[in-house]
């Protein structure tokens, strides 16, 4: 029996409009590295009824539009700190998969009902999405895709250093959990050579956080050191940003 789509009488406009407004918001974010709790609860109250008619339809809408709309999705879930659901998390990787066969592009006739979008947004919502993708992918044992994700985010995309450093990240984290400390202590010296790691200074206590877990505390403690000096730099000509105050 074919499975009833509860959200069918939905009219497309109506998934446009939420697709612009969210853009809006994520735009408008002033940067927290973690979302103060109050703007958690308010930002998935205006999700979570978005969350059901939007993994049911979204195979319904031009694959631009279905990309982009899991991909502010996606950004809202982790932002108000959100479990990814399986249902979810599968919709994502088929996007992923469709758009690397299929040319992504925009049709004249799909700008009468969405909202336009430049092929380099596009292409950006793509990579940022695979490259969260990865978490998903190592939390659920997902071994074999991790690997053939995070090779391919590297060698065939120009990753900005927030996007690299991020990969370099999971990587760590994919072969610690694993209890695999020589790969851990590869992925940490090729994430060193990476000469941009410290880019806002926050990798750089993340990466400090791996060397602790492996024993390194005196490696540890002189990465955290040096980018806490880092940060502070940073604010001395911008003290009023909230992405270094989150820091």
């Amino acid at each position: 029996t074919p499975k009833m789509n509860l959200y069918s009488h939905l009219p497309e406009q109506d998934f446009a409009a939420v697709l612009s407004s969210w853009k809006r918001y994520r735009l408008d974010y002033p940067g927290w590295l973690i979302c103060p709790h109050d703007n958690r609860q308010e930002l998935w109250r205006r999700t979570q009824n978005w969350v059901d008619p939007i993994t049911e339809r979204a195979t319904d809408f031009p694959l631009p539009y279905r990309l982009l709309l899991l991909y502010e999705l996606t950004w809202r879930l982790e932002t108000s700190l959100q479990f990814i659901k399986q249902d979810i998390s599968h919709l994502i990787e088929e996007t992923l998969d469709k758009y690397i066969l299929e040319e992504c592009s925009i049709k004249s006739d799909d700008e009468k009902v969405w909202p336009s979008f430049t092929s380099t947004e596009i292409k950006e919502a793509y990579v940022s999405m695979a490259v969260s993708f990865l978490r998903i992918l190592r939390e659920h044992h997902r071994d074999k895709e991790f690997e053939h994700w995070i090779k391919m985010l590297k060698h065939k995309f120009n990753l900005d250093p927030e996007l690299r450093n991020y990969c370099f990240y999971e990587q760590c984290l994919f072969h610690i959990e694993r209890l695999d400390e020589r790969l851990t202590r590869n992925a940490l010296r090729k994430w060193s050579e990476y000469q941009e790691y410290q880019e806002g200074g926050f990798w750089a206590i993340r990466k400090a956080s791996i060397w602790a877990e492996l024993g390194e505390i005196k490696e540890a403690t002189k990465v955290v050191e040096d980018a806490l000096f880092f940060i502070r730099q940073c604010q001395r000509n911008d003290s009023d940003n909230v992405h270094l105050l989150s820091k």
